[in-house]
């Protein structure tokens, strides 16, 4: 039992030399390595992590929220002002009016042939109709003997 404990904190001794040292030797200038895009990964990932347990990372991006908030409120003010003061809002509202049924048109379109093609996916994956009920006399001998298949 002691040596399954023992190989389970070597293998996590080993994990934490390769993220904290190995994985930053890897790939020196010079030495070819065959998953340089898996390395350059992994190594995003380390510092993603470490700036989110070390370096307070969530509680700046909520900062930059809150003052990007504060922000917004007094630019809206200056813009209706702005828009308000030269008699811009018809022509503004035009603009955007114009600008948003294009968009609109696009994501309809979009969402019809996608349905389309949904629709086509799913008739191809359906089994085959199963066929009207069958008419009297029509069925196999074998078949139109017993009571039980023939309902």
């Amino acid at each position: 039992m002691h040596t399954v404990w023992q190989r389970i904190r070597d293998s996590f001794d080993r994990w934490r030399r390769f993220v904290n040292h190995d994985v930053w030797r890897i790939g020196l200038p010079g030495e070819e390595i065959p998953s340089g895009f898996v390395i350059k990964q992994v190594r995003v990932a380390i510092l993603l992590v470490r700036g989110i347990a070390e370096e307070a990372l969530l509680l700046r991006a909520a900062a930059l929220t809150f003052a990007t908030l504060l922000f917004i409120v007094p630019f809206l003010v200056f813009m209706f002002s702005f828009i308000q003061t030269f008699h811009l809002g018809d022509e503004v509202y035009n603009r955007l009016s114009e600008k948003l049924n294009e968009k609109l048109e696009q994501v309809i379109t979009t969402i019809q042939e996608d349905r389309g093609k949904a629709t086509k996916d799913a008739a191809e994956l359906l089994p085959e109709p199963v066929p009207e009920a069958v008419e009297e006399g029509s069925l196999p001998e074998a078949v139109a003997g017993d009571e039980k298949l023939r309902d």
